[in-house]
């Protein structure tokens, strides 16, 4: 890929991604959330409520202290809660809080009202094109580092 190319690809993701975290941001902060711990409850969201602590980690790209600091806080807060993984006891299972669920779900939407009003001014056709290149994309990152989204 030359450097127009990535131009094009890497530096518009990368743009895209810091403005939209932006976005959130100044979303959710009025709800009390700081994007790490707004980005743990999503990751929360899209696993069903439920995930192992190592997992999240994985996905947020973050070392473990820094996940267990956001953990601590968002325990603090009610929202989740640890439990020893039984297939792993070193491991940690964390959890959404039933009583927790509804602002959680309020995050998501949030997110996918966000998500929609970035798309707003896409025909239908050029979302669908979008999306599948993405996820064509996606694959051949998968397809090369096969520890990736495991």
């Amino acid at each position: 890929m030359n450097l127009d190319a990535w131009k094009k690809f890497g530096y518009n993701l990368s743009i895209i991604l810091h403005l939209k975290r932006q976005i959130v941001d100044d979303t959710l902060k009025p709800q009390g959330f700081t994007r790490s711990e707004w980005q743990t409850l999503a990751w929360l969201y899209a696993f069903d409520y439920s995930c192992t602590q190592q997992k999240i980690q994985e996905y947020l790209a973050i070392d473990r202290a820094h996940l267990t600091r956001i953990l601590d806080r968002l325990e603090k807060k009610g929202m989740i809660s640890r439990k020893i993984n039984p297939l792993d006891k070193r491991g940690r299972i964390v959890s959404v809080d039933s009583k927790s669920r509804k602002a959680v779900e309020k995050i998501y939407k949030a997110l996918v009202e966000i998500d929609n009003k970035l798309f707003q001014k896409v025909s239908l056709k050029d979302k669908k094109l979008f999306f599948d290149v993405l996820e064509k994309v996606r694959l051949n990152i998968e397809a090369e580092h096969k520890k990736c989204f495991d």
